[in-house]
């Protein structure tokens, strides 16, 4: 499965969504799980960051609005796997956790 982080204009993760690797080009074969003849024969074989322009075109597609990255669940690049609530750092281009500010009274 491929993950999708939808983040905002703040660049605040809103939500995951997820797509079947074979809708992206990244099947492994006929004995993937969710191997899809149709998908495999157009993409073949692809990786991150190949797979992330597919991807958000398969969401835009579907009628998922705005702007998705995609997301490791294993880490495998971008940091770590985003979740609701992270910020995605456009310059490092990592999804990180929000930083706590404790607010000073005086």
């Amino acid at each position: 499965m491929a993950y999708f982080a939808k983040v905002n204009e703040n660049n605040i993760v809103e939500e995951i969504a997820v797509i079947s690797n074979c809708a992206i080009g990244s099947c492994i074969g006929p004995e993937h799980w969710d191997y899809q003849e149709e998908y495999h024969k157009d993409h073949g074989s692809l990786d991150f960051p190949d797979t992330e322009p597919l991807g958000q075109q398969v969401l835009a597609d579907s009628g998922f609005e705005g702007t998705w990255l995609q997301t490791s669940f294993n880490a495998n690049f971008r940091g770590t796997y985003a979740s609701p609530g992270m910020i995605y750092d456009p310059v490092l281009n990592i999804f990180t956790k929000p930083t706590v500010t404790e607010e000073v009274t005086e």
